[in-house]
């Protein structure tokens, strides 16, 4: 059966035999006519790891966009002061917690101490208390103010407290 592409012409002389071959002239093909299968696979995998890759990165930049920000309370009243003696006396199991009108408005840290039970004659019941401070963290999100335990990283979200970044 004769070549179709024998009619376009692509003549060289040639001294072999082949399918591609009549008598001295051979058919000319041209060069990369198609490219090697493997190469073509390659070329998409290629293209399919910049994609992914692209889209990693977007998705990075869009759960970086609004980080949590270390915070300080603004205007504080009675009823952000309560929200925050709440939260912290919850945490305690109920415990009385002792803060200053100005707590995490200087700072956006805030570290608790135990107090020592006193007896009646102004001498402390257990003496020297040896426990390392709770150490908490106020932070502003989209979503309000929280509150974070250093030590586990558990949030709490305080109700009524308006704060700005530090």
């Amino acid at each position: 059966m004769p070549n179709p592409e024998w009619a376009s012409g692509n003549w060289f002389r040639q001294d072999r035999e082949g399918p591609d071959c009549r008598g001295k002239y051979c058919f000319k093909k041209p060069l990369a006519e198609k490219p090697h299968p493997s190469l073509v696979s390659m070329k998409s995998k290629h293209s399919y790891s910049y994609i992914a890759t692209l889209i990693l990165l977007a998705a990075c930049q869009g759960l970086t966009a609004n980080p949590d920000l270390p915070a300080l309370i603004v205007q504080p009243d009675d009823a952000s002061r309560a929200a925050l003696k709440d939260t912290l006396s919850e945490l305690f199991g109920g415990t009385e917690i002792t803060l200053a009108d100005d707590a995490l408005t200087h700072s956006s840290l805030l570290s608790l101490e135990m107090n020592s039970r006193k007896q009646p004659d102004s001498q402390s019941a257990l003496g020297r208390v040896v426990t390392k401070p709770f150490r908490f963290q106020l932070f502003k999100s989209k979503s309000g103010c929280f509150l974070v335990d250093l030590q586990d990283g558990r949030r709490y979200l305080l109700v009524d407290t308006s704060c700005i970044p530090e």
